[in-house]
């Protein structure tokens, strides 16, 4: 059924955006770090990039560049199993692994590392952390057992939020559905939409709401512009514009 939705998502997004599709294949032998591809972007300079069981890989149409954790190095990821890549800015990447999240400064290769909720232990699960950004830049990140943070750029630092009744500990994955609108899927594999303010400085979140669909099918919604897909076994893929 994943494959199905991934393939029904790929023809979707080219039907969207009217895009020709060329076929490159590379592995390990082209320079890609490792042959378990975990998820794939593109960012706004067209570059490609792949995270695996085994570090992060940019690839620019000829050659691949790698990041990896380092034990000795501080500056470098958090870990090698990367579950999450998304863009803040032009040479700014965000980075979910199984051991935190990681904010790269592309054209520096500096790397900034945040470890939210489990600062001083190991993560109890792997998919702990994730990562979106909005339409306006914004960047949230969620941690299992811990809830949902926004990033604040004036003070490099992550900023815990608040959703009015609602367990944000239990959070799994999240998505960029709007400009003003988040997708929450908890760990019981539950959709939630959460709307956001920023003003001054300061970040609000608004309740959530479900985000009914039938289990016995693909739910396929737009909001706003925003394509979202949900398998029957609540696979959840989001394509934004």
């Amino acid at each position: 059924m994943k494959k199905t939705v991934t393939l029904l998502a790929l023809a979707l997004s080219c039907l969207l955006c009217r895009a020709e599709v060329k076929e490159v294949c590379f592995g390990t032998s082209e320079g890609l770090s490792n042959g378990s591809v975990t998820c794939i972007m593109q960012d706004n300079e067209q570059m490609l990039w792949i995270g695996t069981w085994d570090g992060l890989n940019m690839y620019d149409g000829h050659r691949f560049k790698t990041w990896k954790y380092d034990p000795g190095n501080p500056r470098t990821l958090t870990d090698n199993i990367i579950r999450n890549i998304v863009q803040e800015e032009v040479g700014v990447i965000w980075i979910a692994s199984d051991h935190g999240i990681n904010r790269l400064d592309v054209r520096q290769g500096i790397v900034s590392r945040f470890y939210p909720g489990h600062e001083n232990r190991m993560p109890n699960a792997e998919e702990s952390f994730d990562v979106a950004v909005s339409r306006e830049g914004m960047v949230f990140c969620s941690s299992i057992g811990w809830g949902l943070a926004w990033y604040d750029p004036a003070a490099g630092q992550l900023v815990s939020l608040n959703i009015p009744d609602f367990n944000t500990s239990l959070i799994k994955r999240i998505y960029a559905w709007n400009e003003t609108e988040l997708l929450l899927q908890t760990l019981d594999r539950k959709l939630f939409v959460a709307g956001f303010h920023s003003e001054g400085g300061t970040v609000t979140m608004e309740s959530a709401r479900p985000l009914e669909h039938s289990p016995e099918g693909l739910y396929v919604g737009q909001s706003k512009g925003a394509l979202v897909i949900v398998s029957s076994d609540y696979d959840v893929w989001c394509k934004s514009p």
